[in-house]
């Protein structure tokens, strides 16, 4: 079962991480990543796009969210991090055809320097929950 922290409880019990931007494409693995969900393809069923493809909108969305997100620990202590922009970033497709605006960020495997990746979400599937330190309420 996940814990689900807000963004100050993250910080005291130790979460969050700095990002250098510099370190967010450094491996294949996050090269493949960043071009599956900086543009539209028909090689994946389910695809989360940010509308800004750029490597600093990019970075910039997981550095926003590692700085005001609510964090999820999940229950093979996988670190993510889910972040609502506010506006639309993103669009996702199914089987090449547009369904969902997004507007918030997912960063997933946080703590994970060689893995660390972000992906829009649409807050319409995101849900209250609370802090499971202090009781505020968070978004996961």
């Amino acid at each position: 079962m996940s814990l689900y922290l807000c963004h100050l409880c993250a910080i005291r019990k130790g979460y969050v991480n700095s990002f250098s931007q510099d370190r967010l494409l450094g491996t294949t693995y996050q090269m493949d990543k960043f071009a599956k969900h900086t543009h539209a393809s028909t090689n994946y069923q389910v695809n989360s796009v940010f509308t800004d493809p750029s490597t600093e909108a990019y970075g910039q969305y997981i550095i926003s969210a590692s700085c005001s997100g609510s964090y999820e620990i999940d229950d093979k202590g996988r670190q993510n991090i889910i972040w609502f922009a506010g506006k639309q970033i993103g669009a996702r497709y199914f089987n090449g055809c547009f369904e969902l605006p997004n507007d918030a960020v997912k960063v997933v495997l946080s703590s994970d320097p060689y893995r660390i990746h972000a992906f829009p979400v649409s807050s319409t599937i995101l849900s209250t929950a609370y802090c499971e330190e202090c009781g505020s309420p968070i978004l996961i």
